[in-house]
């Protein structure tokens, strides 16, 4: 007997067990082994691409898999990545934001951080072992310095990038926002840029504002 997931929405799923071979009209994914059904969509397109990719994701992972709107007007503003820049996807999900760009410049060195065990579990998978994926509420999932826990020059990036949530469950919450502004600029490495995105309503100028003299050259690159 296994138990398997016979639907799911963003709060709850339903729950059965299954006898024998289970078919693909039975259950969405199993929740013994973490295995799921992979989906066909543009979900890590280049920029610019609208390619259907195979693509894995997990109950209750952001988008399912596909690209938002939001992670689109951010691919879509960003310029293409240099050749081997080392990339951190802060907030990753199963890994789209990552995907797109490594579809964009394949010698990237990638860098994923989430907080959700289904998240790091479906990027790896979808990444197929092309970057380094991490389990960690913020910066604190990144490896660091072994002297006093700072942060080592190994760990810094030419590039981050972010569709950061400012929700916990149905209640606004910047709470991850802000610990990705906070310290992003001890992360980067000089010259380094951090792009993310978020809808008008979030006072991420303000929080910009807070780090003057830490990062520089603050502008919107997008505005719909």
């Amino acid at each position: 007997v296994r138990i398997g997931i016979a639907d799911f929405d963003e709060h709850c799923m339903i729950m059965l067990p299954i006898v024998g071979q289970p078919t693909a009209a039975s259950f969405v994914s199993s929740a013994t082994d973490g295995s799921a059904t992979p989906v066909h969509g543009s979900a890590a397109p280049a920029h610019g691409s609208a390619t259907p990719v195979r693509w894995l994701t997990l109950p209750g992972l952001f988008a399912s898999g596909l690209v938002d709107v939001m992670t689109s007007a951010l691919l879509s503003a960003m310029p293409p990545p240099l050749a081997r820049a080392k990339v951190l996807d802060f907030c990753a999900g199963s890994g789209v934001i990552a995907a797109a760009l490594l579809a964009a410049e394949p010698t990237l060195r990638l860098h994923l951080l989430d907080a959700d065990a289904l998240a790091v579990r479906a990027a790896r998978v979808n990444l197929g072992g092309g970057a380094c994926v991490y389990l960690g509420d913020g910066w604190d999932g990144l490896p660091r310095g072994t002297r006093f826990g700072h942060v080592a020059r190994g760990t810094r990036f030419d590039l981050i990038v972010s569709n950061p949530p400012v929700h916990l469950g149905l209640q606004t919450d910047f709470r991850i926002l802000r610990t990705l502004i906070a310290g992003a600029a001890k992360r980067l490495r000089h010259g380094g840029a951090l792009w993310l995105v978020a809808q008008t309503y979030v006072p991420v100028g303000r929080l910009l504002a807070r780090q003057a003299g830490r990062l520089c050259g603050v502008r919107a690159a997008y505005d719909d």
